[in-house]
């Protein structure tokens, strides 16, 4: 299976409509950044402009109404005597151009406000695939923005040898301590990262590749899934034979190569990227490409790194889905604690009910062939979960089944304590005891450790969501989905919500019908309003809440129980109840199934 991911260059259209939520955090974040050099009224100035901005009271940002709701002047004021908004506007322009020439990798939303108005645009910054075609620098002498001059490649050489310098350092460190060159053959995925090639032409480019090979590895090794190791030298030149050899002598299940080629001007770059499995197929090939400047070498480097690291490494990607079409979930490897791992991430993808009682037979098995497999204790310990809430018991049963998972999670963090899989798992259960806090707290750490793994980013921002932080939960949500090759059905849900609450019936059928189509009970609900909404016929609709009750007995006969379950705030349920009822909705749905 291969699957292109063609090079993105360029921002966003202007009519592109961010999440509010997205955009509130973010801004939030640049607010609270110490790095941020703007005034404490300029930031006033921007979180006034970019709310107008965001609640469509655009056409009412003139300097006379700033001047009143910003800088506190009267009904009298005259900005022909008195430049103050034009003169904090020219600044906060210089501030925001300034910040993100050197913290652009911060971002995910770029703020900009174009001159000659007060409306704020935004364009997404770090998303999988974006790369600036150009990066603003300040020139101190007057404080005004022009475009970055291009790198000569002596400079581009001289900078590049810094970086590898320091990378280099970093890199043997991790070599020498967590990736021994030779290894038995194991199941578990092992990657060689193979130096990246620079056919540029130019020389100087070396250092750059040099370079953007460690910052590869770096990216790579926050992901915990796999292990991963550098290429020797003598075996970049990936024939059959040399594959074959990887896998034989090494334990190495896939090798990412890339090379550095000419891109479109006379200092652009485009870096192809392919996965080789060392049976010798190539089962991915992604292109990325931006322009070299003085400012925007190392922020190049580190973004082409974090987008192919991610796309490889993350729960679903790439690796992931070749790993589970080589070991099918129906095969008999759940002896084997690796094929019992992978098929508890493709039962968590969907929670398919039937995979459920063997995918915790396998676990149990395995934290007792493996006592000290921290991946299978958390994995165990998130499937007891689901067994607890799913599966019909009595109310002893039910707590015992739920003590035994904190138990196994527990577990699985004493043994990883900076194990994402671990955090997240002990997250979830300390979430459904009612410890919301301390399942923040942890969820947040697996997001500093790895802020690019879609499945953190939308563990993090349904439950802030479902807890009531609606706008905030859902910009993680958005992200962990811009963030994501093909993410999993119920990622869209808060989506749906947030366009059901806040009124957007346009945006409503879009992301319920994604989570609908791919299994989730949530979405057929969600997709049954939006139906009734567009004016569908009441047979459809009602069709549509009966395979919700089948896919999740009893979330149609009781949604109220079902939501509260997942410790979802009233101020979320009762709007959801509600349009379920204007659609028709009763208990009696539920029933002759």
């Amino acid at each position: 299976m291969t699957l292109t991911k063609p090079p993105l260059r360029e921002a966003s259209p202007p009519d592109l409509e961010f999440s509010s939520g997205l955009i509130r955090t973010e801004l939030r974040r640049l607010l609270d950044d110490a790095d941020f050099p703007a005034s404490e009224i300029r930031r006033k100035l921007l979180a006034h402009v970019v709310e107008e901005t965001i609640s469509g009271r655009g056409e009412k940002l003139k300097g006379v109404v700033l001047a009143q709701d910003v800088f506190d002047r009267d009904a009298d004021f005259n900005q022909q005597t008195d430049p103050v908004v034009r003169i904090e506007a020219r600044r906060l322009r210089r501030d925001l151009d300034s910040y993100y020439a050197h913290h652009a990798d911060r971002c995910v939303i770029r703020f900009s406000i174009p001159k000659g108005a007060y409306v704020v645009a935004f364009e997404r910054q770090a998303a999988p695939g974006f790369v600036p075609d150009t990066h603003p620098l300040v020139d101190p002498s007057d404080g005004a923005t022009k475009r970055g001059s291009r790198l000569s490649l002596p400079v581009i050489g001289l900078l590049g040898v810094i970086l590898v310098l320091v990378a280099a350092v970093v890199a043997a460190f991790f070599y020498g301590k967590r990736f021994p060159q030779a290894a038995p053959a194991e199941l578990a995925p092992k990657i060689a990262v193979a130096d990246v090639r620079n056919l540029s032409g130019a020389d100087d480019l070396t250092y750059f590749a040099d370079g953007l090979t460690h910052q590869i590895i770096d990216r790579l090794m926050r992901y915990d899934s796999f292990s991963i190791t550098a290429l020797p030298d003598a075996e970049t030149v990936l024939t059959a034979e040399t594959l074959a050899a990887l896998r034989a002598e090494h334990g190495i299940t896939h090798v990412a190569s890339g090379s550095l080629m000419p891109g479109g001007g006379d200092a652009d770059l485009r870096f192809l990227v392919q996965l080789y499995r060392t049976d010798g197929q190539i089962v991915w090939s992604g292109t990325y490409g931006g322009e070299m400047t003085a400012r925007s070498m190392q922020h190049l480097q580190e973004s082409i790194a974090t987008q192919v690291a991610g796309v490889l490494a993350q729960t679903y990607g790439v690796v992931a889905l070749d790993e589970h079409n080589r070991v099918q979930p129906d095969t008999a490897a759940e002896e084997q604690t690796f094929g019992c791992l992978l098929r508890a991430h493709y039962y968590r993808r969907n929670f398919a009910r039937a995979l459920r009682a063997p995918v915790l037979d396998c676990l149990r098995a395995a934290t007792v062939s493996e006592p000290d497999n921290s991946d299978a204790w958390a994995m165990l310990g998130w499937v007891l979960r689901d067994a607890a809430m799913f599966e019909p018991h009595d109310e002893t049963e039910r707590r015992a089944l739920m003590e035994q998972a904190l138990a196994s999670t527990d577990r699985a963090l004493e043994l990883g304590q900076n194990s994402q899989l671990a955090l997240q798992a002990h997250s979830a259960n300390l979430y459904y005891t009612d410890h919301f806090a301390e399942a923040e707290a942890l969820i947040r750490r697996a997001h500093d450790l790895n802020p690019q793994d879609p499945e953190v980013l939308h563990q993090l921002g349904w439950r802030l969501a479902a807890r009531g932080h609606l706008s905030e939960g859902v910009g993680y949500v958005r992200e962990a989905i811009s963030r994501s090759i093909d993410a999993p059905s119920r990622y869209y849900n808060f989506l749906a919500i947030e366009a059901l609450i806040d009124g957007r019936d346009d945006d409503l059928r879009g992301p319920a019908e994604l989570s609908s189509n791919g299994g989730s009970a949530v979405g057929d609900i969600l997709l049954a309003i939006a139906q009734h909404r567009a004016g569908a016929d009441p047979a459809q609709v009602e069709a549509t809440f009966r395979r919700a009750e089948r896919r999740i007995p009893g979330i149609v006969a009781d949604p109220v129980g079902y939501l509260a379950g997942h410790r979802v705030v009233p101020e979320i349920i009762n709007p959801i109840v509600a349009a379920m009822k204007d659609a028709g909705w009763s208990p009696d749905l539920a029933k002759a199934q």
